[in-house]
């Protein structure tokens, strides 16, 4: 019962809860970033990675918090904390391609099929002006897929500076 409880309250009103009077105290968005704000991590490229582990080769790392344990996945949470459900047979896409990443900007729910088109994306390529730093972005996806670049602070940074227009 804790853990669907603890699910319910992240999802907040999107599960239906009266935020006020079934759910005191933090819920849906804020909830998720408190406890996504608990969780260890290292920054690598653009993305924070969480030093969790996945509970099998290959597979999800699960979260678990305030007396609820493995109430959900890391996509999960990071999809909640923005307020988003997936729907049923919806996907949670990463589209920096990393598993471990805890930036919510960094995930989004899809379906299958758009999910794996991202699947060899090559995001962007350096100009082929050898005195030119920008470089040409080449993803098509909406959202685009992420792909770290040296130099820049974020991925809205490299969008902003780094790119032909």
């Amino acid at each position: 019962m804790k853990v669907q409880r603890l699910r319910d309250r992240c999802m907040g009103a999107a599960a239906g809860l009266d935020p006020v009077e079934k759910c005191p105290g933090l819920h849906g968005p804020a909830l998720c970033h408190e406890i996504l704000r608990g969780l260890d991590y290292e920054n690598v490229g653009f993305c924070r990675l969480s030093k969790n582990k996945p509970t099998k080769e290959n597979g999800y790392v699960q979260v678990s918090w305030g007396g609820a344990n493995k109430f959900c996945v890391i996509e999960e949470l990071l999809l909640w904390s923005q307020g988003v459900i997936k729907d049923s047979g919806e996907h949670c896409s990463h589209l920096c391609c990393r598993p471990l990443c805890l930036v919510p900007a960094h995930i989004c729910a899809e379906g299958a099929q758009e999910n794996n088109l991202r699947k060899g994306c090559r995001v962007w390529v350096d100009c082929p002006h050898g005195d030119c730093s920008k470089k040409i972005l080449l993803c098509e996806h909406e959202p685009r897929c992420i792909k770290f670049c040296e130099g820049f602070e974020s991925w809205e940074d490299f969008l902003q500076n780094g790119i032909h227009k």
